[in-house]
């Protein structure tokens, strides 16, 4: 019997499928690169929901990262937390580069990220997006479940 995840995962994948922009291939990752993954973000825990992303579309997104001017694939997520790079510094500045997890970012204007330390299926996620209109460098606002964020990543392309 599927799981609930995965099942989700499936519908948005096919549902990505079906849209104009899609590029293919599609593919996921491996058990292997999901270890991988925890390592370089230096994680002990992903939700089910995330690593039932991974296992569909981990490597390969269709086009999906990039349609939201964004990358969320291995093995550039590996990456996303290492020291000198874009996203670090800002969850430093925030308070909370413990125990979180970066899924998406363009490394210069935005990153989106879920708490760990919460052992949940489907986390809150919180965007870090530049905040100058506000008066300040960076805002981080919480945006929805992490269904809610993959659910409008593949809508962006029917609106």
């Amino acid at each position: 019997m599927i799981g609930k995840y995965a099942s989700f995962v499936r519908y948005m994948k096919t549902k990505w499928q079906t849209c104009p922009l899609y590029v293919p291939p599609i593919s996921g990752c491996t058990d292997d690169e999901i270890t991988d993954i925890m390592k370089g973000q230096r994680v002990t825990f992903l939700p089910m929901l995330y690593r039932e992303f991974l296992k569909s579309m981990g490597r390969e997104d269709g086009g999906l990262g990039a349609l939201n001017n964004g990358e969320l694939r291995y093995p550039y997520i590996v990456t996303f937390k290492e020291m000198g790079g874009y996203c670090l510094p800002l969850l430093t500045a925030l308070g909370v580069s413990n125990n979180t997890f970066v899924f998406m970012t363009d490394n210069a204007n935005f990153l989106y990220f879920f708490h760990t330390y919460v052992e949940e299926d489907d986390p809150l996620v919180y965007i870090i997006r530049e905040g100058i209109s506000l008066g300040v460098a960076h805002e981080m606002i919480g945006i929805g479940s992490l269904s809610y964020v993959l659910t409008g990543l593949v809508e962006t392309c029917f609106s």
